[in-house]
């Protein structure tokens, strides 16, 4: 606490709107909107070696965040059918990979104004540890317990410690192209949740679960390795806003974002965690692949889903895609009920994973455009993101009590899922509505 009190009485920099070096003259920082002092020199913006080096040090940062959460359904495949000693509970197990989830966000608050304040490498350096040492440990773990504590618990808080830097640090050296920037970085997390997936399955019959999870400790040591040596912010910190900015619950367009992104994180991560045991259960044939891979394809959809959308939020507003992707998720849940052969599930795990990555990426960049006093950022987007944390943390399980109440049929979970879903699209909508005055052809 003492760190962000120091922070908030600090003076700031901005960031420069040129594209080379030059003399500061109290441009306006376009994240917290603060200005920075006279005659200092900044690296030029949106442009050059150390941004693009910023942006894979976030991704490579991702990789190893949502890369970890999103391949959890190959893990949970594992733990169901014996992996885990004294449970087979499709709900028990989803805890783990839903806690990963809402450790990885609920920190947003205080880890943003951390970040903000210079302290980044101290939480990369105490994440990358964290990642580690917890894979490590879950690859000797044999009771639930134990897997909760390590996978969930420790990896959990790890992943958090690098997401927050991973994001608004590259961010901080874009503005025109912080859409595209954000959308490069955020790669890093479908690549993740591919090669850790294919990684597991390729491993286990080979070296068995233990030294499988064991490599992925070294490969999240390996590729960590990069961001905790290049990771820098342009612009020395500043001034910041309340740690918890209560104004977001009094200006209704941004009430119903958050409501919205409630809603549809309780359902997002379903297809993520239960696609695979579902195809497994019910001998879906995919002309000889194993259903192992519907996630690897998921999440190569899902990167798609995250490039091409955000370089479009810059150009017709976020909410404009945000608000189109959620409705498309939520409706291809739907269309993967009556999904009963290899072709129609492949289809629906590549264009989920597509629409899904729109949901992913775009939150970050919704909550900058609805930001008019933008010192308040920060404080705003820890919000957004604790509050999808608790929806993903409630999201899986509920939909595995719900598989399990109905005797492994999965109806139920995809029609709650699809609900909740569509419920935050429409909430969307109406905030959209309101910012626009009822009008439709508007950049929002």
């Amino acid at each position: 606490m003492a760190n962000l009190e120091k922070c908030r009485e600090s003076s700031t920099l901005s960031l420069d709107p040129s594209d080379h070096l030059v003399q500061s003259e109290h441009y306006e920082h376009p994240v917290t909107g603060t200005t920075d002092a006279p005659g200092t020199t900044l690296p030029a913006i949106d442009t050059g070696f150390q941004a693009w080096l910023q942006v894979l040090s976030g991704c490579l940062l991702l990789f190893n965040c949502w890369g970890l959460v999103l391949s959890f359904g190959t893990f949970e495949t594992y733990y169901v059918t014996g992996g885990i000693r004294n449970t087979d509970s499709r709900s028990d197990v989803a805890w783990i990979g839903s806690l990963q989830a809402f450790l990885l966000n609920i920190g947003a608050p205080v880890l943003g104004q951390l970040t903000d304040c210079g302290h980044f490498k101290t939480l990369v350096a105490t994440g990358s540890f964290l990642v580690v040492f917890g894979m490590m440990m879950t690859s000797l773990c044999t009771e639930y317990w134990q897997f909760f504590l390590a996978q969930g618990v420790c990896v959990g808080i790890g992943i958090g410690c690098l997401l927050i830097p991973g994001i608004t640090i590259p961010i901080g050296w874009f503005q025109k192209r912080r859409g595209l920037a954000l959308g490069l970085v955020t790669v890093g997390s479908t690549v993740g949740g591919v090669i850790y997936s294919i990684a597991l399955y390729k491993l286990q019959p080979l070296i068995g679960l233990p030294w499988a999870t064991r490599v992925f400790g070294f490969i999240a040591l390996v590729t960590l390795i990069i961001p905790n040596v290049t990771l820098k912010q342009r612009v020395t910190p500043g001034k910041r806003s309340s740690m918890i900015d209560l104004t977001v619950f009094t200006d209704p367009v941004f009430a119903l974002l958050i409501a919205s992104l409630f809603f549809t994180f309780l359902g997002l991560l379903v297809p993520y965690h239960f696609i695979v045991l579902f195809a497994e259960e019910n001998h879906i044939y995919l002309y000889g692949m194993s259903t192992f891979y519907l996630l690897p394809i998921m999440n190569a959809g899902s990167c798609i889903g995250r490039t091409f959308p955000a370089w479009l939020a810059d150009k017709v507003g976020p909410l404009n895609v945000l608000i189109p992707g959620m409705a498309m998720s939520g409706l291809l849940v739907f269309c993967w009920i009556p999904a009963k052969t290899g072709a129609s599930v492949i289809i629906i795990a590549i264009v989920y994973g597509f629409a899904s990555g729109v949901v992913a990426v775009s939150p970050p960049i919704a909550a900058a455009s609805l930001t008019e006093d933008m010192s308040r950022f920060g404080a705003r987007t820890g919000i957004v993101f604790a509050i999808m944390s608790v929806a993903s943390l409630l999201g899986s399980p509920i939909s595995g009590a719900i598989i399990q109440a109905q005797d492994g049929n999965y109806d139920g979970a995809r029609i709650y899922a699809g609900l909740v879903m569509l419920a935050g699209a429409i909430l969307l909508l109406a905030g959209r509505m309101i910012r626009t005055k009822g009008k439709w052809l508007i950049k929002v």
